[in-house]
C-alpha cells in the first residue's frame, strides 16, 4: 500500500497512487560509452607451477568478474577475475583491472600471495570479490586450494590503499584440509566505518554432511581479522552457499544466502544489529522465497551453461534502505522449461517482499531456448536508480554457434513501481556484437562466471562481464551506462509543444495523445480549477493563454504543467520539494490559491513562480 506523508486529501492520495502504479511517461533511451576490453594477454602464460593438479587449462581466459568503484575517487574503478581457468576447478591466479580515468583505460595487476603462480603456496584460486571502504581502502577476498591427498584450502584477504595498484600480502581468514572445504566467499566493507570489514562464506564438511555459513570480521580496516565463527548452520544434510552481506543505512547487516534443505532451495537471510556480534533470528533464518532456477542450456548444441541457477544477487539503496534481489526464475516458454530474470524488493528491511516479477526484456517472439536469460546482477546508483544486467540468446540463429549477448535494464523507484515488469525501461546492449557461448571455457558447463559485476559511479553504472571473442576463450569487458533520468521535470513550454504537435500535426510529439488525454482526465476529475479543461484544444488554451495573459492565467498555465509533470511521473508525487513537504502537498497549496476567487495578485504570482521553478527543475531553497 502506498502512503504519502502529511495531511493530504484522500482524492489526492488516490491520484498519486494510481499514477505511481499505472502511468508511464514517454520512454527515453539511455546511452553507453564505448565498450572497453579490461583484461589482456594471460599474466601466467609461462607458469607451470600448477600443472601437478591436472586438467585442461583455458589459457588466456578471464572469467567471473566483479567490480567496485572508489567512493573517495569515482574515477578509480577496479574489477577482479579468475585468470586462466581450469576445467576441473579454480584458476592459475586472480587479477584486477585498475582504472584511474573512469573506465576509459585499465591496467592489469596480479593479486599476490594466493597461488604458486602469484607467489603463494596454493595451486589454484577462485571466487574473486572486492569492496571499497568509505576511506578508499580496497578489500579483496579469494578462495585458494590444492586438491588431492594432502590438499589444503582456505579463504584469503588482501587489501590495497592506492586504489588497487599495489596489494598487501594476504591474511588467511580460515584454512583446512579435507574433509573440510571453504567455498563461495564474499567481502563487504562497512560503508559507515572504514575500520569494519565483513567476510562470509560456506564451509563444507564432507565427513559429517554439513555446510554452515562462516563469518569473519575485521575491526582494523582489514589489517587483522577475528577468528571465523558459524553465522548459521542449517543442520545435517543441508548447506548454505552464495553468502553475501549488505549494510543498511542504519548500520544493520543482512547476510543473504541460498539455503539447501534436502532437495529444496530457499533464498534466506539473517540480520545483525551490532555489526555481526550477534545474529537474528535465534538459531533459524528468515526465508524470502523458494529458488526455482533450473540452469540455462545453449540453444545450439544443448550443452549446459554454468550460471546462477541456484544463486542470486542483492543490492541495497544506501539512502532509503530498500532491498532488491535478482535471481534466475524457472518457467516455461511454449512448454519448454527455461530460466528468466526474477526481481523482488523489500521496503521494510526484509519483513515483506514483493511478488517475484520476471523483468528481462528478451523478445517474446524469440524461440523458447533463445528466451533464456541468466546470470543476473543488480545494483543501485547514487540517485536511487536500480540497474540489472543479464545474458540471453535472443540473436541466436540456425548457423553453428550459440550467439549470446549481455544486456542492461533500469527502473527508478520514485518514478515507477519497479515490482511491475512493464515499469522497467528499455534495454541497452552491453556487448558490441553477439559472441559464441560455445567458445567459453567448459568447467561444469559453459562458463563465463557464476556471477558478473555491476557497480555505479554517481548516477552512472559500470558493467563488467566476461565473453569469448576472436578465438579467445573469454576476456573481461567493461561499459559505462548512462540511464535516462525519469524525474527530470518539463516546463510548460514542453507540454504546450506536445499539445500542439497533436492538435496541428506538426513537430515531434514525445507523449502519445492517448496518454495526454489520460493525464488530463485524472486532473479534471480531482482538481476543481481545471474541471473545465476537456480535450487537447482546451488544454492548449490553458497551457498557452493568448496575450495579454492575466496573472491567474499564467499561474494556471504553470500549475497545469506541474500536474502533467506529476501525472507523467516527471516529478513523482513522493518527491520532497522542500524539507518535509512532498510535491502532492505543494500542489494542494497551489490549488487552494487558484480555487479562491479572492486570491491576490501577489499570491497568484507566488503560485506561478513556485510551479514554474519546479517545472524548470529549479526547486525552491526553503
Amino acid at each position: 500500500m502506498i502512503s504519502i506523508p502529511g495531511r493530504i486529501p484522500a482524492a489526492r492520495v488516490v491520484l498519486a497512487a494510481a499514477l505511481m502504479l499505472e502511468s508511464a511517461g514517454a520512454p527515453m533511451a539511455g546511452s553507453v560509452d564505448p565498450l572497453v576490453q579490461v583484461s589482456g594477454p594471460s599474466l601466467f602464460a609461462d607458469c607451470m607451477a600448477d600443472l601437478p593438479q591436472g586438467g585442461i587449462n583455458f589459457a588466456g581466459s578471464e572469467v567471473e568478474p566483479w567490480v567496485a568503484v572508489n567512493p573517495v575517487d569515482p574515477l578509480n574503478i577496479v574489477g577482479t577475475w579468475q585468470q586462466d581457468r581450469w576445467n576441473n576447478g579454480g584458476a592459475r591466479g586472480l587479477a584486477v583491472g585498475v582504472s584511474l580515468d573512469g573506465g576509459r583505460t585499465f591496467r592489469t595487476v596480479v593479486v599476490p600471495g594466493l597461488t604458486r603462480c602469484t607467489g603463494g603456496t596454493f595451486l589454484r584460486a577462485s571466487d574473486p570479490w572486492l569492496s571499497f571502504g568509505p576511506d578508499g581502502t580496497l578489500h579483496h577476498i579469494a578462495l585458494a586450494f590444492t586438491s588431492g591427498p594432502g590438499g589444503f584450502n582456505g579463504i584469503l584477504a588482501n587489501r590495497s590503499t592506492d586504489g588497487g595498484l599495489t596489494w598487501s600480502p594476504p591474511v588467511v581468514l580460515a584454512a583446512n584440509s579435507p574433509p573440510f572445504f571453504h567455498d563461495k566467499e564474499t567481502i563487504t566493507a562497512d560503508p559507515h566505518d572504514p575500520l569494519f570489514v565483513y567476510a562470509v562464506w560456506d564451509r563444507l564438511d564432507f565427513s559429517r554432511n554439513l555446510g554452515p555459513a562462516l563469518f569473519a570480521r575485521s575491526r582494523t580496516g582489514g589489517a587483522t581479522w577475528e577468528p571465523p565463527r558459524i553465522l548459521y548452520d542449517p543442520g545435517f544434510g543441508n548447506q548454505t552457499v552464495g553468502n553475501q552481506i549488505v549494510v543498511l543505512p542504519d548500520g544493520a547487516l543482512m547476510n543473504f544466502f541460498t539455503e539447501a534443505i534436502g532437495n529444496r532451495l530457499f533464498l534466506s537471510y539473517r540480520r545483525s544489529e551490532d555489526r555481526g556480534a550477534t545474529w537474528a533470528p535465534g538459531a533459524g533464518a528468515f526465508r524470502v522465497m523458494t529458488l526455482t532456477g533450473r540452469g540455462a542450456i545453449d540453444p545450439d548444441r544443448r550443452r549446459p551453461v554454468r550460471d546462477a541457477a541456484f544463486l542470486f544477487d542483492v543490492a541495497v539503496d544506501p539512502r532509503t534502505g530498500a532491498l532488491y534481489i535478482v535471481t534466475q526464475r524457472g518457467g516455461f516458454a511454449d512448454g519448454v522449461p527455461i530460466d528468466q530474470v526474477g526481481f523482488t524488493r523489500s521496503i521494510d528491511g526484509g519483513l515483506s517482499w514483493s511478488a517475484l516479477a520476471t523483468i528481462n526484456r528478451t523478445p517474446a517472439e524469440a524461440g523458447p531456448l533463445e528466451r533464456q536469460a541468466f546470470i543476473p546482477s543488480v545494483h543501485v546508483s547514487g540517485n536511487g536508480t536500480i540497474g540489472v544486467s543479464y545474458y540471453d540468446f535472443r540473436f541466436n540463429d540456425p548457423a553453428p554457434g550459440a550467439l549470446t549477448d549481455h544486456w542492461f535494464i533500469w527502473c527508478h523507484p520514485l518514478a515507477s513501481d519497479c515490482a511491475r515488469p512493464s515499469r522497467w525501461r528499455e534495454e541497452l546492449r552491453m556487448t558490441g556484437a553477439s559472441f559464441d557461448m560455445l567458445q567459453a571455457p567448459f568447467a561444469g558447463g559453459l562458463f563465463v562466471g557464476d556471477y558478473v559485476g555491476l557497480a555505479s559511479a554517481g548516477a552512472d553504472f559500470i558493467a563488467l562481464f566476461s565473453q569469448p571473442h576472436d578465438g579467445d576463450p573469454a576476456s573481461a569487458f567493461s561499459r559505462r551506462v548512462f540511464p535516462d533520468d525519469p524525474v527530470d521535470p518539463r516546463g510548460a513550454g514542453y507540454w504546450s509543444h506536445q499539445v500542439r504537435a497533436h492538435l496541428l500535426g506538426r513537430g515531434r510529439a514525445g507523449v502519445p495523445e492517448s496518454l495526454l488525454r489520460e493525464y488530463l482526465e485524472d486532473i479534471r476529475a480531482l482538481y476543481d480549477p481545471f474541471d473545465r479543461v476537456d480535450g487537447l484544444a482546451d488544454l492548449d488554451a490553458v497551457l498557452a493563454p493568448p496575450p495579454p495573459p492575466a496573472m491567474r492565467a499564467l499561474a494556471e498555465r504553470q500549475v497545469l504543467a506541474l500536474l502533467l509533470n506529476q501525472a507523467s511521473l516527471r516529478v513523482p508525487p513522493f518527491t520532497e520539494i522542500r524539507p518535509g513537504e512532498t510535491l502532492t502537498e505543494v500542489i494542494d497549496g497551489l490549488i487552494a490559491v487558484l480555487g479562491d476567487p479572492s486570491s491576490s495578485f501577489r499570491s497568484l504570482e507566488a503560485a506561478k513562480d513556485l510551479a514554474e521553478a519546479i517545472n524548470e527543475g529549479v526547486l525552491p531553497a526553503g
